[in-house]
């Protein structure tokens, strides 16, 4: 099902990035850690070595991809006839989901 993804768009992501995505993400899990946004990203670039600035270019794909790799779960879920999450019902999530993937993409390169 994934074949219509032209996933070459992705080819910069690693998994540190992944996650350096998703834990700098507005998700209401990440609570406090919201708050925090620009130190762990600093931290991040400290202890791997890379440049902020390439890391900055590079975290909107991550987080595009974390988005779509999310909605693809609630998905999942809805197909299997969960409906429910810990942050909402899915069909108000995957509308949701839909609108940041697409908020990201407009402001990719």
């Amino acid at each position: 099902k994934f074949f219509i993804i032209d996933w070459s768009w992705f080819t910069i992501i690693g998994v540190p990035l992944l996650d350096l995505a998703s834990i700098t993400s507005d998700h209401d899990k990440n609570g406090a850690l919201k708050e925090h946004r620009d130190l762990v990203i600093e931290a991040y670039c400290d202890e791997s070595g890379y440049r902020r600035e390439a890391i900055e270019r590079s975290l909107p794909y991550a987080q595009a991809f974390e988005r779509l790799l999310f909605l693809d779960w609630l998905v999942e879920r809805k197909r299997r006839g969960v409906t429910g999450t810990t942050v909402g019902h899915v069909d108000g999530l995957i509308e949701k989901i839909i609108g940041a993937i697409t908020e990201i993409g407009a402001r990719l390169d």
